[in-house]
């Protein structure tokens, strides 16, 4: 609000691009005319030290903002809102990115839409999406939040995000899997074998995945997140399938030491899944698509969007919505429910 009552008076704010001018009356209407002439003689152009001349008006958003790098902004971002969450690691990546294009001793008053235009035309040279130039944009536009919330910019520039293409969602097909299983089965690759379907039948993130452990197998349930931060911060327990309680079951009987069931560092197993893979020529199908396809299954037996959105742990009901048009039945129930209705109409008993 550009007035607003303070102490025993009224506060009056102008904001003009990257500065920010304040000036303290004694009643609300000296400070509204004081933001209307403020106001005026910016637009035109015209001196306005008259008006800011004692120390109660300046342009305090310029001095802030003129003190504040952006390496700092975004560093303070970090430890506010990512620091202790699953995706710290992801948000440090981009962060480190932004500033390599930004620069590191980039004052934050310097990043303007023109010069995130540039940087997204600068990942789209390197071949990201519109998607993945979004995730990055998203980390920035947090980092000006904050600072237009903590008094360093008097507002946050446009955040030119990217339209985002729907496309459609990969996932693996039952003779997909069958291969799978086949050629893994032949080569004797039981823990590739076993990391497969459980992922598969869990839908679990590859992050969720390393740390199951012994004790988070409960009576046909697996328990995820209660002793660890999920990407968006809440626990879950989900249903077994069959075949996945029984390799949980078989591999906590063998443990040796480790008590988690798959003990290996993300980077073996991406190593271990790119052999199969590739072996097979199923390039597009990565570890993530399991999880896709865990979804989408369930989308396709019919399972309602909130039953999939608990499952898979997502935090917006849009990011479950992608798997709606793997549900026809549900739109041909609906249908007949109408059908029955238009019925009742035309024939009342």
């Amino acid at each position: 609000m550009p007035v607003s009552p303070r102490g025993n008076g009224y506060q009056a704010v102008v904001n003009n691009k990257y500065e920010r001018y304040r000036k303290q009356f004694n009643n609300e209407h000296d400070a509204e005319m004081w933001c209307l002439e403020l106001r005026k003689a910016l637009r035109n152009g015209d001196p306005i030290g008259h008006l800011i001349e004692d120390q109660n008006a300046s342009p305090a958003g310029s001095r802030a903002a003129r003190n504040h790098r952006l390496d700092k902004v975004l560093d303070n971002t970090y430890k506010m809102f990512w620091a202790d969450k699953a995706s710290a690691k992801d948000a440090r990546r981009k962060i480190s990115e932004l500033l390599d294009f930004f620069g590191h001793n980039a004052n934050v008053k310097d990043v303007t839409t023109l010069s995130m235009d540039d940087f997204v035309i600068q990942c789209k040279g390197k071949g990201n999406s519109g998607a993945t130039c979004n995730r990055k944009l998203a980390v920035l536009s947090k980092a000006l939040k904050y600072a237009v919330e903590r008094d360093i910019l008097p507002k946050k520039p446009v955040i030119p995000f990217e339209k985002e293409s729907k496309g459609l969602t990969v996932y693996v097909e039952p003779p997909q899997e069958r291969k799978f299983i086949e050629t893994l089965t032949h080569w004797g690759d039981r823990f590739v074998l076993d990391a497969y379907i459980v992922l598969v039948d869990t839908g679990l993130r590859k992050g969720e995945f390393l740390k199951v452990r012994k004790k988070h197998v409960k009576e046909g349930m697996l328990e995820i997140g209660y002793d660890y931060k999920t990407k968006n911060g809440e626990p879950r327990t989900i249903a077994l399938t069959e075949r996945a309680l029984e390799i949980l079951k078989r591999r906590g009987e063998k443990l040796k030491g480790s008590d988690y069931l798959f003990d290996v560092s993300p980077n073996t197993l991406d190593r271990r899944w790119q052999r199969i893979r590739g072996a097979l020529s199923f390039g597009d199908i990565k570890i993530h698509t399991l999880r896709h396809t865990c979804a989408s299954r369930l989308a396709q037996q019919g399972a309602s969007m909130q039953t999939i959105m608990e499952w898979m742990g997502h935090k917006d009901m849009k990011t479950t919505m992608r798997y709606q048009h793997l549900c026809p039945a549900n739109m041909v129930g609906a249908k007949k429910i109408l059908d029955k209705m238009i019925l009742s109409i035309e024939e009342p008993a």
